[in-house]
């Protein structure tokens, strides 16, 4: 008996210890994990600056970035990126003559694209590449990036593949991945019938949505509206019930237009539209609920939605960029329609006019 109970009091004791370490590394790993979002959160110093490296694992919006940032003057950045062109000639150790045409042609549309790389409440931004007598410093060893390059028309470039006479708009587009930020477009190439779309869609004037989107000036905004989904009608509702809301009643689906010109022009837009495909439909009334117009959210006069540009000054923080990282997440997950669905995100990640504020 008198065994037992020394056993026993052994037992409970390595017990407590064992709860002791286990609360001790909980706490450590906690403390760890607060200091790497209050050093991700941290606005830089000027003249300050931090090499940003994810890959797709570790990253926050689910692609890679990678680069280097810094704060040059008050409200004002510089993010470097280190390509390496590859192409069928290449030459281990030998920049090739493709290469360097590539490498002139992304200056070009930087030059051309940078002033409009403005924040939310003024900042700017420059992306610069790194020169080709810079490529091998240590400083930028961590965030090379492979880039083949084809000499023919590229029908779909991607992050990794562009072609020598891609378009600017495509270039930033290709950039902007490097840079964590996801496609905001609905995929119709890249999946199967059987497959579900996860991707969160941004709207139309977003540049990770339509890269054509940057030579569109002037004011826009976006026309909502519900549109009937039973093809026998659905259940009619006063306008007036739902003027300036953003969500739909029943059998009726969110319809978002996107166009350029005042509230007012906008509004006629509507009207036309709507008439147009009443005719278009032999004449059968089109059961449609205009919700109203909203501005575009994106910062004027920039490339940019204002969370683009957070996403890029404080990569990794997760209180900076709490939607945007939601809504991001599962951008390239296809998961079978009839196993499992996509994970449950916010409701704003379904408003593309929303999310990205």
């Amino acid at each position: 008996m008198g065994k037992y109970l020394i056993s026993l009091s052994i037992l409970i004791s390595t017990s407590v210890s064992f709860a002791h370490d286990a609360c001790f590394h909980v706490t450590k790993k906690m403390e760890l994990a607060d200091l790497v979002e209050h050093t991700a959160c941290k606005d830089l110093e000027v003249g300050e600056k931090k090499t940003v490296n994810f890959n797709e694992s570790s990253s926050p919006s689910g692609i890679e970035h990678k680069y280097v940032l810094e704060k040059t003057a008050p409200n004002t950045y510089k993010a470097k990126i280190n390509l390496e062109f590859h192409d069928t000639k290449f030459i281990s150790g030998k920049p090739s003559k493709l290469g360097r045409r590539m490498q002139a042609r992304i200056n070009e549309c930087l030059k051309e694209n940078n002033p409009k790389l403005i924040g939310p409440n003024g900042e700017k931004l420059t992306i610069e590449l790194v020169p080709p007598a810079e490529k091998h410093l240590p400083e930028y060893a961590d965030i090379k990036t492979s880039i083949t390059v084809d000499t023919k028309p590229v029908r779909r470039a991607h992050s990794h593949y562009y072609g020598i006479k891609s378009s600017c708009s495509t270039v930033m587009h290709e950039l902007f991945h490097l840079m964590g930020l996801t496609d905001e477009y609905q995929e119709v190439e890249y999946i199967l019938p059987f497959e579900q779309d996860c991707r969160s869609y941004g709207p139309e004037d977003s540049i990770m949505s339509d890269s054509s989107s940057t030579s569109r000036d002037g004011p826009s905004g976006y026309i909502m509206s519900c549109m009937c989904t039973k093809p026998e009608g659905c259940q009619t509702y006063p306008q007036s019930q739902f003027e300036g809301q953003s969500t739909c009643p029943p059998d009726y689906k969110l319809h978002v237009m996107y166009g350029s010109g005042s509230p007012e022009s906008l509004k006629s837009m509507f009207a036309i539209t709507r008439l147009g495909t009443g005719m278009m439909m032999a004449a059968k009334p089109i059961q449609q609920i205009l919700l109203g117009v909203r501005p575009s959210a994106k910062t004027p006069n920039s490339l940019l939605y204002p969370a683009h540009f957070r996403a890029i000054i404080f990569p990794g923080c997760k209180a900076k960029n709490s939607i945007y990282y939601k809504c991001a997440d599962e951008s390239y997950i296809r998961p079978l329609k009839y196993i499992q669905s996509c994970s449950n995100k916010p409701k704003v990640c379904s408003d593309p006019t929303e999310w990205l504020k």
